[in-house]
């Protein structure tokens, strides 16, 4: 399945004004990154710079051998006068949205992030011209959209098995 990173970072720059490219995007896949992973956000974060008018701002790294940067990115209104702030950004030290530990209200909202991507995702299908994709491309899109819903349906059931739940643990309920 393909991620649109640049939804990713315009998701996460509405609520911050700078953010750490690999924070936001271990973020997203709910796990640790790999290599490829990390260099092709880096370069995912470069070109949504360009077109999306943000900074790129490079960090040493934290642990001071000064050899390795991390990139940040940050809105036009950011404050980067604050080099120490920037530095506790991009080791991860001032979360830039939920951490690894999660509040309820930051899995609420998450929740609700997915919820509207994925109604944005099937108000997008409707106006999609399926007639127009080559039949390989189409079967190839087919069996990705087969697993996106599959895992999506196993959280349908999940989440009605926490309401359900919840309703029995209620009294009266």
């Amino acid at each position: 399945m393909r991620i649109s990173w640049f939804a990713v970072f315009d998701q996460a720059l509405r609520s911050n004004d700078v953010i750490a490219v690999w924070r936001v995007v271990e973020q997203h896949l709910d796990r640790s990154l790999t290599k490829a992973e990390l260099a092709a956000a880096r370069r995912a974060a470069n070109r949504y710079a360009v077109a999306a008018n943000v900074r790129v701002i490079r960090v040493p790294e934290p642990a001071g051998r000064g050899i390795r940067t991390i990139p940040l990115l940050a809105r036009q209104d950011a404050n980067l006068e604050d080099i120490e702030r920037l530095t506790a950004i991009a080791s991860g030290a001032i979360a830039t949205g939920p951490g690894r530990r999660r509040s309820r209200s930051d899995v609420a909202e998450r929740s609700t992030a997915l919820v509207d991507a994925v109604s944005a995702a099937a108000r997008r299908a409707r106006r999609l011209q399926v007639t127009k994709l080559d039949s390989a491309r189409a079967h190839a899109l087919g069996n990705e959209l087969a697993t996106a819903l599959g895992e999506l349906q196993q959280l349908e059931a999940r989440l009605r098995g926490v309401a359900e739940k919840d309703s029995a643990a209620r009294p009266g309920g």
